[in-house]
Parts: structure tokens; C-alpha cells; sequence
């Protein structure tokens, strides 16, 4: 079964990539602001997509790790 990132992502493909990359965002650079078990969720049902992001190694400058 498909996990996503929000009940919203659940509407149509676009807003599952939108909300997947907000997640994204928010686990590799902002993870204090996520309580501890939504961070383990989303990283364990996000993993695939993650490591998609991670690839694409974009320019998220001024966001730092």
C-alpha cells in the first residue's frame, strides 16, 4: 500500500510530489521542528522518494544540513 506524506498528497500526483518534497525538505533540513515519531514515519515511508531527492542533489541554498 502507498504511504504519503499528508491526507492532501493523497489528491492527485502533483500534490503527492509537492507534499513529498516539502517533507523532504523539512527531514534534511529542518528536522528539530518535527516531532520524533512523524520523523521516523515519514523517513520510513518516504525512504524511496528521499532517495530520488537526494540524487537530484538540488540548490537549496540558503537551507544547510
Amino acid at each position: 500500500k502507498k504511504k504519503y506524506c499528508s491526507k492532501y498528497a493523497t489528491s492527485n500526483t502533483y500534490e503527492d510530489f509537492a507534499e513529498s518534497v516539502m517533507c523532504w525538505v523539512a527531514v534534511r533540513y529542518k528536522p528539530n521542528n518535527l516531532k520524533k515519531n512523524d520523523l521516523k514515519k515519514i523517513k520510513e515511508y518516504l525512504a524511496n522518494r528521499f532517495k530520488f531527492f537526494d540524487e537530484m542533489n538540488w540548490n537549496v541554498y540558503p537551507l544547510e544540513t
